[in-house]
């Protein structure tokens, strides 16, 4: 069976009912912010692609495996917080039962803190993004296409036979600007399954934007394993373009 798309990225179910109980209708919802980047650009470099966001749609492992399923991608791409690596993985390894020729990927900030456990963790995923993604998933997709060693690749975390092999770090973007725009299009309810907290928009469709990457400060509390104390800032006239495409489509 020919496959339908190259691409499918998964935002997995995390569970708002036992967040939030009755009012799980209730609670904010964003884009999948880095899944709308990838795809945007994937797509740019030819490949076809779609996502399924089951958290704004609220969808059961189930409903999210069939829909995956009925695009029959030829690779999967699965982001997961700490929160949704469980989640992540009940997809991926029915997913693999099912469809044994899909290569599954992951990515996240839970993999990218804690690749080797992860990894070694959960053997359904054949390989975890670490990092940003966004040149490290177009050198996947090339070397895959192409026959080319993944090995060669920063940023990832693969299996080759019974082993895992880690590559060298991928050093973070520094020009923003070269991204296309998030593939907002892309959403199936956007931007109708969208919206930011309660008391934070005066009306709707309104969703929260991204404008930088990174952090400058170093509060004790905080994780910065993933994107350690940088601050990037997409321009000004990036952002006002994205809001101009926002509003006219």
């Amino acid at each position: 069976m020919n496959s339908l798309f190259d691409i499918v990225f998964i935002n997995p179910p995390m569970s708002y009912r036992t967040r939030l109980g009755p009012f799980e209708r209730m609670g904010s919802h964003s884009p999948p912010f880095n899944l709308c980047y990838l795809a945007g650009i994937v797509r740019e470099n030819g490949y076809s692609t779609a996502i399924i966001d089951a958290e704004a749609d609220f969808l059961d492992t189930e409903k999210v495996i069939k829909k995956t399923l009925e695009k029959n991608p030829a690779y999967i791409g699965i982001t997961a917080t700490t929160l949704g690596i469980m989640h992540a993985a009940d997809i991926a390894l029915e997913l693999k039962k099912r469809a044994p020729h899909m290569f599954i990927m992951l990515g996240g900030v839970h993999v990218s803190a804690l690749p080797d456990e992860t990894m070694e963790r959960y053997p359904q995923f054949d390989l975890a993004v670490l990092g940003e993604g966004e040149e490290t998933i177009i050198e996947v997709l090339n070397a895959k296409k192409y026959n080319g060693s993944l090995k060669d690749i920063n940023g990832i975390i693969c299996r080759e036979k019974d082993k895992l092999i880690k590559t060298q770090t991928r050093a973070l973007m520094q020009n923003l600007n070269e991204l296309p725009h998030p593939a907002f299009d892309l959403l199936e309810n956007f931007p109708d399954a969208y919206r930011p907290a309660l008391l934070k928009f005066k009306q709707l469709p309104s969703i929260m934007l991204s404008t930088s990457r990174g952090c400058p400060y170093k509060c004790i509390f905080c994780d910065s394993s993933v994107l350690k104390d940088t601050y990037r800032a997409y321009s000004v006239d990036y952002i006002i373009d994205l809001v101009r495409t926002l509003k006219k489509k």
